[in-house]
């Protein structure tokens, strides 16, 4: 196992539903009354009078943990929206969708309503795979581009085309940190007072959290260094005010004011000072669990997890530090996914009442019971129900904020592109490549793949 493939296990619990072990696809055929639906909510278009069934796909889980529970919410809750339209619900292992939906595409064979990894959405656009929903939009209010999180917008959105509504997340990478070891040096412990520092005040306190023993090996980690890839590229553009992508989306502006040579050297610094090395066996948000590292970048999927298990951890999370200069500020990588109708379904009014359904602010507030997820929507921050969640857990503040100041990841050739750069970002860290000529091959060849599909 490279590096590599760590890399993608730390975000693993991500998809703690997701059913990528799944050996076959389950479907789960949900019977509804046949009565006549009820015209859609906020001006949405109203599907035919007579019973339908529409397939929806995803990949989390529809039979075992919280995800299985909100599978076996949704028919009932749906069906006292639309009685006459019938769910089948099908999963499609994660590792299997993206090329299960292209040959589906191909063959004419598509469900009509699907979850889209941020990953996947502008590709499937950019194929003609998945409709612009823009037209369905105009006619939904709920649905409006002005009624989610701003940083939702920008992976379902191409110019005045949107492909996709968020129906999940907002999720980004956050830093854990054990409240007790900040203490114990002295260093602050509250979130707000951690949203001032930069990665000169990161690095000074990751150095004196870390513990070594006689022979110089570090035995409690300041802060594990994650391999970078393209989440780590995004945030260190956001830490000066950058993005991932230039402004009109042709090319790749990471390596605008050094900020990917910055941020490596910023992560080399950090590995020697104050992480324990790299390999491709290191579990880091365990080592944060068991107490052998103070610092761990993970996400928000963990807060509720955390309090399972690990009780008795005090700990919070903070957004990324600023880059030290004029233009730095506080960031983070973030992303959304997303629910998209395929371009060949044949039942687009009953799948744009299902689509609309799921993104909507009642079937966001279930989730929440069910499961403690958050919502990509604005008004899902001003209900009750999220404010009880957040005097329970002050973190969650940091979930909307990580929305406002963060940087999108790769999500434009995303595929591609990470298939480039990680591989190179993994060779610095080794020793093996110098930052600067690093960057410099990484842009080049980026901005080659940008071209080849035609947004040069």
């Amino acid at each position: 196992m490279s590096m590599l493939d760590r890399k993608t296990s730390r975000r693993e619990l991500l998809q703690m539903t997701a059913a990528a072990a799944l050996a076959a696809t389950t479907s789960v055929l949900v019977s509804a009354c046949t009565v006549p639906v009820a015209p859609a909510q906020n001006g949405g278009q109203s599907p035919a009078e007579e019973a339908v069934t529409i397939t929806y796909w995803d990949w989390w889980s529809m039979t075992a943990g919280p995800s299985g529970r909100m599978f076996e919410a949704l028919p009932t809750a749906f069906a006292a929206v639309a009685p006459n339209i019938e769910l089948d619900l099908q999963n499609v292992p994660f590792g299997e969708y993206f090329t299960k939906f292209l040959a589906a595409h191909a063959a004419g064979d598509v469900p009509d309503v699907m979850h889209s990894s941020v990953d996947w959405g502008r590709a499937f656009f950019d194929r003609g795979a998945v409709l612009d929903l823009a037209p369905f939009i105009e006619k939904t209010s709920s649905m409006a581009r002005d009624q989610f999180l701003p940083g939702a917008l920008h992976q379902v959105t191409k110019g005045a085309a949107q492909y996709g509504v968020p129906g999940e997340g907002p999720d980004h990478d956050t830093i854990f940190y054990n409240q007790n070891y900040f203490a114990e040096a002295g260093l602050p412990t509250e979130r707000e007072e951690l949203m001032k520092w930069t990665w000169t005040d990161f690095t000074d306190a990751a150095t004196a959290l870390t513990v070594r023993d006689a022979n110089g090996q570090v035995t409690r980690s300041g802060f594990l260094v994650p391999v970078p890839g393209h989440h780590e590229m995004a945030y260190w553009a956001g830490c000066q005010g950058g993005s991932f992508y230039n402004e009109d989306e042709t090319g790749v502006a990471f390596q605008e004011n050094n900020a990917a040579v910055d941020g490596l050297n910023w992560w080399l610094e950090l590995q020697e000072k104050a992480s324990q090395p790299l390999t491709s066996e290191r579990q880091d948000f365990q080592q944060f669990l068991q107490g052998t590292t103070a610092m761990a970048q993970d996400g928000p999927w963990n807060f509720v997890q955390m309090a399972e298990q690990a009780p008795d951890l005090k700990w919070s999370a903070m957004l990324i530090p600023a880059k030290p200069g004029e233009n730095g500020q506080i960031s983070t990588s973030i992303w959304n996914n997303m629910l998209v109708m395929p371009s060949k379904a044949q039942n687009q009014e009953a799948g744009w009442t299902l689509l609309t359904f799921w993104c909507g602010l009642d079937w966001m507030l279930k989730r929440l019971e069910i499961g403690s997820w958050m919502a990509p929507r604005n008004d899902f921050y001003e209900t009750a129900e999220y404010k009880q969640a957040l005097e329970k857990m002050p973190v969650l503040a940091n979930v909307p904020l990580a929305s406002e100041v963060g940087t999108s990841v790769a999500f434009i050739e995303s595929t591609p592109i990470q298939a480039t750069i990680n591989p190179i970002l993994e060779a610095v860290m080794l020793g093996e490549r110098d930052p600067d000529s690093a960057v410099a091959e990484m842009a080049e060849k980026c901005n080659e793949i940008l071209t080849k599909a035609g947004y040069g």
